[in-house]
């Protein structure tokens, strides 16, 4: 036997190698190599002008590997049982990828052999050697599905199953592209509408129609299947006037400079249309073109985000366009901005205010109303808090603003020392030195009663104290009261 198969071997390479010759009968007796290869009689296949005997790589590919599986094959056949040398031919066809075992086959169904080898090698060419249609149909399912090949689905002769496999295909791959090839509208757009959902891609949703089940129409679950909600520029497409009111109200995006809400046939679609825009554009024009309550509803809202200075001189009413100048200013980061605002001094004030805040800088405090003491000791407390320099409370005009400022950067910095940093040796009205009441103050705060023994002037002393228990309830201090036993008795009675 294996003298035989070198031999054959031999005459396969000869056969190359000459690129002409006839091929010889197989010395097994069993194999006809032109015939197997699908070559009968040394038929030229190619269509060129080569020697009629020459075989294709494909044919030759078919022919080694039948020679592979000869000993194998001679096995099969040799087998006295009928069923199961019918069914080793099978096996042997299966597990080698190759029909020409299943030619030998006289008693089983060869329909079902060519099925097997088939799916095994994920070769559509067989499944049209068998002649059983639904069989055939079954065979061009499976390899399609196995080998992601949705060409195998159009050679099913059954149109139901045809579109099946397709769909099925398309939807794995995730082609809107391949729901196009499928003849059924409904499973078409079915298609599409998972494709969309599986992929966030919309691309194709306009290519449905304006077909409508039980559901609504196809279309519209299609963008809605892709995003939910759609951005605005996609509710221009639905088809369902209710769905596209409320989808230009819920859109989640800014509307592009080039959306026009025009070509809207639907009054109310097109109303939701400019609000959308209005809104989210910042644009008041757009939003005065809107019915009176739906109008004010839109500009409310897009001063809710921070329209541009330009915008703000469109609005209606003295205090919607002073507060548009104030969000605007603070947007902008710009005092020329609050000096827009107008017959609304305080709101004037609160915008310089809440701007030098923002930008830590006290010298735009000095920009509200002279008169309006506490505000502008409010704004350069603020400051100098924020910034850590004490250096900035001596802009604060009262009093008590002005020890409590440097006490606060004091207890921002753990450093109770700061509290003689003050320059002004003397109050407008309390009698003693700032830092006295400053340290009062840190002590309180920082719940520190060390701060306390900094105090010179004993009576403030024994109250700083006094105010230290009496806010944390700590009687234990109130031994430092020495030298006034009536003062020492009311602080421990104040911390309980």
């Amino acid at each position: 036997m294996r003298n035989r198969e070198m031999l054959l071997l031999l005459l396969i390479v000869g056969m190359v190698l000459l690129g002409g010759c006839t091929a010889k009968q197989g010395q097994t007796g069993t194999i006809d190599t032109n015939a197997a290869a699908g070559n009968p009689a040394g038929q030229n296949n190619s269509g060129g002008a080569q020697d009629g005997n020459a075989l294709t790589e494909k044919q030759m590919a078919e022919q080694k590997a039948i020679l592979e599986i000869a000993g194998k094959l001679d096995a099969c056949i040799a087998l006295a049982d009928d069923i199961k040398r019918e069914t080793c031919l099978v096996a042997l066809a299966k597990s080698a990828k190759i029909d020409y075992p299943c030619t030998k086959i006289e008693l089983i169904s060869k329909d079902r052999c060519y099925g097997e080898v088939a799916k095994a090698a994920n070769d559509d060419a067989t499944c049209t050697k068998i002649s059983n249609v639904f069989l055939a149909n079954q065979c061009h399912a499976s390899v399609a599905a196995s080998a992601r090949n949705i060409s195998a689905c159009f050679k099913i002769t059954d149109e139901i199953f045809r579109d099946e496999c397709a769909k099925g295909i398309a939807e794995s791959d995730k082609s809107g592209v391949e729901c196009g090839l499928i003849y059924d509208p409904a499973k078409r757009n079915d298609c599409y509408i998972n494709v969309a959902g599986s992929t966030n891609d919309n691309s194709f949703c306009e290519k449905i129609g304006t077909r409508k089940d039980s559901k609504g129409f196809e279309r519209d679950r299609c963008y809605f299947a892709a995003q939910d909600p759609p951005k605005g520029e996609h509710c221009f497409f639905l088809l369902d006037d209710e769905l596209r009111r409320e989808c230009f109200l819920s859109a989640p995006n800014t509307a592009d400079a080039n959306v026009s809400c025009e070509g809207i046939a639907d009054e109310t679609s097109k109303n939701n249309c400019l609000f959308w825009v209005g809104t989210t554009r910042l644009e008041v024009s757009v939003c005065k073109e809107l019915p009176y309550f739906q109008a004010n509803e839109c500009i409310d809202k897009l001063l809710e985000g921070n329209p541009g200075v330009e915008q703000c001189a469109l609005l209606k009413g003295i205090d919607l366009i002073n507060s548009c100048y104030h969000k605007a200013a603070l947007d902008t980061n710009s005092e020329a901005v609050c000096a827009k605002i107008s017959g609304k001094p305080p709101l004037e004030d609160t915008c310089y205010m809440d701007l030098a805040v923002k930008k830590s800088d006290g010298e735009i405090c000095k920009n509200m109303r002279l008169n309006n003491f506490s505000g502008r000791d409010s704004c350069f407390s603020e400051i100098a808090v924020k910034n850590k320099d004490y250096a900035v409370c001596e802009y604060v005009t009262i009093d008590t603003g002005y020890y409590t400022c440097f006490a606060q950067v004091a207890a921002s910095l753990d450093v109770p020392e700061i509290c003689e940093k003050a320059k002004r040796t003397r109050l407008k009205v309390l009698p003693y030195p700032p830092s006295l009441y400053c340290y009062e103050e840190y002590a309180v705060q920082k719940e520190d009663p060390v701060a306390c023994s900094f105090i010179k002037v004993p009576n403030e002393r024994n109250q700083c104290y006094f105010d230290y228990a009496l806010q944390t309830g700590d009687g234990s201090v109130c031994v430092s009261i020495a030298d006034d036993r009536n003062k020492m008795l009311e602080c421990r009675k104040a911390a309980g």
